[in-house]
């Protein structure tokens, strides 16, 4: 059975793999925003059904993604206030 130490240990580990996934999770947010922009620029004018598929699409992904996010966050605060019990 593992001692408080190693499992608090454990727990930081989790939060801090899970603040570097929001992290990434965030610069890829930002890729596809500029993505979707330049695709906006590019077919701009052109009423061009791929050109509004492209960007419902980038739309829908950085739904996912702000999801995912908050998802991660809950469950770091989660581990936090676990690890806070543990005392």
């Amino acid at each position: 059975m593992a001692s408080i130490h190693e499992v608090k240990a454990g727990l930081a580990q989790a939060m801090a793999h899970g603040g570097a996934t929001i992290q990434e999770i965030r610069a890829a947010r930002e890729m596809l925003e500029g993505i979707m922009g330049d695709v906006r620029v590019l077919g701009a004018g052109t009423g061009h059904p791929h050109i509004n598929a492209t960007i419902n699409a980038c739309e829908q992904g950085l739904e996912y993604l702000h999801e995912v996010s908050n998802l991660i966050y809950g469950a770091n605060e989660a581990t936090r206030n676990y690890g806070d019990r543990l005392g």
